[in-house]
């Protein structure tokens, strides 16, 4: 009998068609497996490039606001616009001594009651208030002392004003010579600083 018998034939054909199928078998195994994993992995490479790349433009974009805040906080040093304590405490002592020194400067008026108001919490910032009524002022005092408040550095604002003249009787104002010191002044400051908690 020859090699090549119908049977063998047959037996090597069905080998072959074996072989195929499991090649074909493993091939659809790799493709589903291993390439879907490795479709998968490409896929979340894409989306931590994408996160990578949104990142990185929020750091720049926070680079660029802390520049300005830095910016925004060296222009308020340089105007001082706020006390320079950040209690509430502190910032009305500092806001007293304050006008104390300004009046002191241009004036030899009597200060006769210091008042602190309650403290204003504004967005981002608090606002301390003292009440100060004084005697002895000339009219060149009160506008130089008004003057000295609003444009000092802090900045400081004033919020009422109540000058009242000092009565005389008609005697005393026509033996003696005109005083000239004899304005009543109440003044309502406020200053302006920033909290810790702000």
């Amino acid at each position: 009998m020859s090699n090549f018998s119908p049977i063998k034939v047959i037996e090597k054909s069905v080998a072959l068609l074996i072989l195929f199928a499991l090649l074909f078998l493993t091939f659809l195994l790799f493709n589903n497996v291993y390439l879907e994993g490795l479709m998968s992995i490409d896929k979340e490479i894409d989306l931590k490039l994408k996160k990578r790349d949104k990142i990185e433009s929020i750091l720049v974009k926070e680079k660029s606001l802390k520049e300005e805040i830095n910016n925004y906080k060296k222009q308020i040093q340089k105007n001082k616009i706020f006390l320079s304590n950040n209690k509430a405490s502190t910032a009305s002592s500092e806001l007293q001594n304050k006008l104390k020194r300004l009046i002191s400067n241009q004036s030899k008026a009597k200060i006769l009651t210091i008042k602190p108001y309650p403290v204003i919490n504004h967005e981002g910032y608090s606002e301390s208030s003292i009440e100060l009524r004084m005697k002895g002022l000339g009219h060149v005092e009160v506008q130089n002392i008004l003057y000295s408040i609003e444009s000092g550095k802090p900045m400081l604002k004033i919020k009422e004003l109540d000058i009242k003249r000092k009565r005389s009787r008609y005697k005393a104002l026509i033996n003696s010579k005109r005083n000239d010191k004899e304005l009543e002044v109440t003044l309502v400051v406020s200053g302006y600083y920033r909290s810790k908690s702000q």
